[in-house]
């Protein structure tokens, strides 16, 4: 893995910084406070730790006082591909970006096992115990017991090939614990938690105890058993007889309930039906009125025939009132025999009485005044008589002639509407009013039947309800049918009700006795029965042979990995040792050139002084400062060549030549530019040494305040 660059949002103090790194030996250089370290944690951070973990560690990566999210972005090369990881903290984001490719990996733990594949390491741990060494921390690897324990079963791995992520420390260490687990008790007592081989012994101890006072009761268990067997078979074939008496008493109500229902239907269907018939008669009786009338409408001409008949009328009374009021002797023509009569009579009164004026008589003068007054008083009677006659004429002609007319009109009226007479017109009308009358009558008692409703509609709908009530009825009659009642008299049906109650008091006293019979049989079995006790004891048996069985191939299996763990142990420290002389001899200029490696990761360094009684080894507590920081950087290299190929994890040094002297630190740094030759290191230092064997140098400037970085993106100051 060669890292490319290192991007760094709100992350500590820094706001927004990118470092672009390069293939070969890297130096950044920059004053205390400058970032150097927080680089070292930012890498370790962007290839370990989970962004979606709420600890308190990873909340205090944020950088004092941002709103914003952390946010690590770091660009590699591996395997002949170019990657880009990415950390967001605000969302809890991971994604791996192959650029070469294309393939993105959003998934936390592919890209967790991928990244740790390339890198080497699984954990934090153990990278920064090996590949990534911060400030003051060459010799942690002394101190930390977590990450002693992450190297060895590594180390174990790689000497095994095994791929997997379990090593024979752990298999051990997990056999050791149950091991013990399962011997718990066995030695000496164990009270709080025996172990499965101490605890299958108490059962088989207790089982034969029970067992031994089971024997002693178990007859009347068995009697008892007996006696609980057969009041079951009871009980079953009377809840079996007492579940056809209940059909048959839930059929015979239910039965006589659907057979009311029934009889209230039929009411209903007889009532709807009733009211369908009705309504059918009234229409029909409506419409055989209508058809009676003829579709006809008598309006104005019925008013004027019946106006003409009764002016036609009222004249035939008048002609009739005119000759009741005719004199008696007044008679067809007499009006003008009357006024001859009278004409003559007063022309004789007149020529008598001219005469006996003139005295042509004289001698009858008297006798032609009398006959001649005589006359004339005759003739004034028969004027009088002949103007009576006269206006009775004329009263009857005029009568007479109203009356023509009032015939006139009347037949006109007739014929307009197609009458030869009056009496046929009468008797049409007649028929027509009786047909009004029937219409109205029939009419009125349909809207008391429908109210104001449409009858075709209300009688549509009591059609619906009757198909309805038809169906309900069909449905129930299906039912009757199907619950087979016999239609049984209250008598019996009551008969049926105490046999049924009577088999239930039956049923009830077989319970208790059932009950009676399990209280005293879990009493039994709380102590076990006996062919149970015996069984669960035989089983106990069994399981204490298996048991012990388990636990002597345990044994023998643990003391056969041991030989072998201390065998891989012993072969992989045989492997560090060259690495570490070859480095140590190298940085100190041969000085130091013999190392032990134990395998345990203790190291014993041979004197470099060949004076009388001097010691064979040197403990490094013994040893200086700055070697014991050359010791230990010779066998963090070590580890890591051992641990991760050379495209695996870079080597990252945080000041650890600080403590060498300037010949011992240009050696250091020549045989680093050596290295970065397969595997690239980067070096963080506060001095400016090394320049001429760095293949880049990253100047960072100088901080002002804690918490707060002036550095804007991309902005880092390349030499």
């Amino acid at each position: 893995m060669r890292i490319r660059r290192l991007r760094m949002v709100n992350f500590r103090s820094f706001r927004d910084v990118e470092v672009e790194l390069d293939p070969g030996l890297i130096l950044v250089v920059g004053p205390n406070e400058a970032g150097k370290s927080t680089i070292v944690e930012a890498l370790a951070v962007a290839l370990f730790t989970d962004p979606a973990s709420r600890s308190r560690s990873v909340s205090e990566l944020a950088r004092w006082g941002s709103s914003g999210a952390t946010r690590l972005e770091l660009g590699f090369d591996h395997g002949g591909s170019t990657y880009r990881l990415l950390k967001d903290f605000g969302e809890g984001r991971v994604e791996l970006e192959d650029v070469t490719t294309g393939r993105v990996l959003g998934d936390r733990n592919d890209v967790d096992r991928q990244v740790h594949e390339m890198v080497g390491f699984s954990s934090m741990d153990a990278f920064e115990s090996v590949a990534a060494v911060r400030q003051g921390e060459l010799a942690a690897i002394e101190e930390k017991k977590r990450a002693r324990g992450e190297l060895v079963p590594m180390i174990e791995r790689k000497m095994t090939s095994s791929s997997g992520v379990v090593d024979a420390a752990s298999v051990l260490g997990r056999l050791d614990k149950e091991i013990a687990a399962m011997r718990a008790g066995v030695d000496r007592p164990a009270p709080k938690n025996p172990g499965p081989v101490a605890t299958c012994r108490e059962r088989i101890q207790e089982l034969e105890q029970r067992v031994a006072t089971q024997r002693d009761t178990w007859a009347s268990t068995v009697r008892t058993m007996r006696e609980l067997a057969q009041d079951r078979e009871k009980l079953e074939a009377a809840s079996t007889e007492l579940s056809k008496l209940e059909r048959a008493v839930r059929g015979e109500e239910r039965s006589r309930d659907l057979r009311e229902k029934l009889t209230r239907i039929d009411e209903a269907l007889e009532e709807r039906e009733s009211k369908i018939g009705k309504i059918r008669k009234l229409r029909k009786d409506i419409e055989d009125a209508w058809e009676r009338i003829g579709g006809t409408t008598y309006g104005e001409e019925k008013r004027a025939i019946v106006n003409a008949k009764l002016d036609l009328d009222a004249a035939d009374r008048r002609m009739e009132e005119i000759r009741e009021s005719a004199p008696g002797w007044a008679a067809e023509g007499s009006d003008r025999r009357s006024a001859v009569l009278t004409a003559f009579a007063g022309l004789v009164a007149f020529v008598l009485i001219l005469l006996a004026v003139s005295g042509v008589w004289n001698e009858h003068f008297g006798w032609l005044l009398l006959l001649g007054g005589a006359i004339g008083a005759t003739t004034v009677v028969l004027f009088r008589r002949t103007m009576r006659i006269w206006a009775f004429a004329r009263s009857l002609k005029a009568a007479n002639t109203e009356r023509q007319r009032c015939s006139h009109v009347l037949m006109a009226a007739l014929s307009k509407l197609g009458f030869p007479n009056y009496m046929e017109f009468e008797h049409k009308i007649e028929e027509y009013d009786r047909a009004q009358q029937d219409a109205e009558n029939s009419r009125a008692v349909l809207t008391d039947i429908c109210g104001t409703d449409d009858p075709k509609v209300i009688e549509e709908s009591l059609e619906g309800e009757t198909a309805s009530l038809g169906r309900q009825r069909l449905v129930m009659e299906q039912e009757i049918e199907e619950l087979g009642a016999t239609g049984m008299s209250d008598g019996d049906l009551a008969k049926l009700k105490a046999e049924r109650d009577t088999l239930q008091q039956e049923i009830d006293e077989i319970s208790n006795r059932i009950t009676r019979h399990e209280v005293r049989l879990g009493q039994s079995e709380a102590e076990g029965s006996l062919p149970d006790l015996e069984a669960r004891l035989e089983m106990a048996r069994e399981e204490e042979t298996r048991l012990v069985r388990r636990l002597r191939v345990m044994q023998l299996a643990r003391q056969g990995l041991d030989e072998a763990l201390g065998t891989t142990k012993e072969a992989a420290a045989s492997a560090l040792e060259p690495i570490v002389e070859r480095i140590l001899a190298r940085i100190t200029l041969g000085r130091y050139r013999q190392v032990t490696v134990e395998k345990d990761l203790n190291l014993a360094v041979a004197s470099a002084t060949d004076q009388p009684g001097a010691p064979d080894t040197v403990r490094t507590e013994d040893l200086s400062t700055g070697t014991v920081d050359q010791l230990y950087l010779a066998i963090r290299y070590a580890l890591l060549e051992f641990l991760s190929a050379h495209e695996g994890a870079p080597f990252i040094l945080d000041d650890a030549l600080v403590n060498s002297d300037p010949d011992r630190r240009s050696a250091a740094l020549r045989l680093l530019h050596e290295i970065s030759d397969e595997r690239q290191v980067i070096m963080l230092s506060c001095e400016n040494h090394g320049q001429e064997f760095a293949d880049r140098v990253i100047e960072l400037p100088a901080v002002n305040g804690r918490h707060e970085h002036t550095l804007t993106p991309f902005e880092g100051q390349v030499s």
